[in-house]
């Protein structure tokens, strides 16, 4: 009988440490101009395991090689190209990463596109 308890206390064990673990999480919204080309990302959303704050923040800008750090960044693009790639990598406290990227779109459409004029989307 002792033995089942056991079991049944470290089965229980083994379900809380697993529904406790949670995946870090990378994600962003951004606003551009078309005109001047010029926009804004946030990196609204990215989450790390227990709740924590992210304690970095990379962004990859795929049209120059511009690499910049913050949760909030601004970057000019070089020309107003069909779509350019953005990049976020977060570090959380405990040293995992998370990496999400997006599209900038100003003269194109593609899925999950940030598209200019329009705000933060």
């Amino acid at each position: 009988m002792m033995r089942k308890l056991l079991l049944c206390a470290v089965a229980g064990f083994l379900t809380l440490s697993a529904v406790a673990a949670e995946a870090q999480t990378a994600s962003f919204q951004g606003s551009t101009l078309g005109y001047s080309r010029n926009g804004d990302f946030i990196a609204s959303g990215s989450t790390c395991p227990g709740g924590a704050s992210p304690t970095q923040y990379q962004w990859s800008f795929v049209d120059d090689g511009v690499t910049r750090t913050g949760k909030r960044v601004t970057h000019k693009f070089s020309s107003t190209y069909c779509a350019y790639s953005v990049q976020l990598t977060i570090t959380c406290p405990d040293s995992s990463t998370a990496t999400s990227s997006r599209v900038v779109c100003f003269s194109c459409g593609v899925l999950n596109c940030i598209q200019a004029d329009r705000g933060y989307n």
